[in-house]
């Protein structure tokens, strides 16, 4: 991995003039020391925009790939993401921007930083935002992602069980969270949702018991009228990560310590 060094007064000089028309790789032969990443968060800090250029395009098909990570992008993008009219966006918080440049650089689009206001005051959002009439609308119809999917949750997805585990992670990355269990010293994973969810994590319920051999608890809808699914079970926990890891998947949390067998309970998936 490299190991990107501070940027300097004349770093900055030249990267503000040569930025906004040069391409990735024509900024990484200028800053060899840097990543993409480091370079589009940069860019993100000094408030840099491309120019508009008729001959670079996002790249959206990406989203259509039948792979492990895309399927991961897929979950994210139906827990943290919005699609309308043909547009997808993605916002989530200033301090996982660099989760967000991932997706950002395999669809060719930047990342904008914005204040958002919230019941606790102004908070710092990162956020990607992207138009393809033909890939956006056949990602959307192939994962069956509706414009008010609170309400709307996907149904009957018939994926292969590795690409299933592949959409639970993700959305496990934007909606879930890690508690400690009490009393004991490893960790669970909850999920609370609108009760129109049920159905879609009951399915996965029965996929991780069937994948792992196990016989874990299922979603419930609780008093208040909400889907409430805890993945308590410390062999699922683990195979969760497990997974994430083998995969490669661009993950925030499970995959800063790759020889625990626990997750941080500190960190919210």
């Amino acid at each position: 991995m490299k190991t990107c060094k501070r940027w300097t007064e004349e770093d900055n000089i030249l990267f503000r003039q040569i930025y906004p028309t040069l391409t990735q790789d024509e900024l990484l032969k200028v800053f060899p020391d840097r990543t993409k990443v480091a370079i589009n968060i940069h860019a993100s800090l000094l408030g840099l925009r491309k120019s508009r250029n008729p001959y670079i395009t996002t790249n959206c098909q990406y989203l259509l790939e039948d792979t492990t990570e895309t399927f991961y992008w897929a979950g994210f993008i139906l827990a943290d993401g919005n699609i309308s009219n043909n547009r997808l966006k993605v916002s989530i918080s200033i301090k996982d921007q660099e989760h967000l440049h991932k997706l950002a650089s395999r669809l060719n689009i930047n990342i904008s930083i914005n204040n958002t206001k919230s019941n606790f005051g102004e908070v710092r959002m990162c956020q990607i935002s992207c138009m393809d009439k033909k890939n956006i609308l056949a990602f959307s119809d192939k994962f069956q992602i509706h414009n008010n999917k609170t309400y709307n949750p996907p149904k009957d997805y018939t994926f292969d069980d590795y690409l299933m585990l592949s959409i639970l992670i993700g959305i496990i990355d934007g909606d879930g969270c890690i508690r400690n269990q009490t009393g004991r010293n490893d960790c669970s994973i909850r999920i609370k949702c609108h009760s129109s969810w049920y159905s879609v994590y009951t399915t996965f319920h029965q996929l991780l018991d069937k994948y792992f051999g196990s016989k874990s608890r299922p979603p419930k809808i609780s008093n208040s009228g909400y889907m409430e699914w805890a993945i308590a079970d410390y062999r699922l926990v683990k195979g969760l990560k497990r997974f994430a890891i083998d995969n490669k998947f661009a993950y925030r949390d499970w995959e800063t310590d790759r020889k625990s067998t626990r997750l941080n309970s500190s960190h919210r998936l």
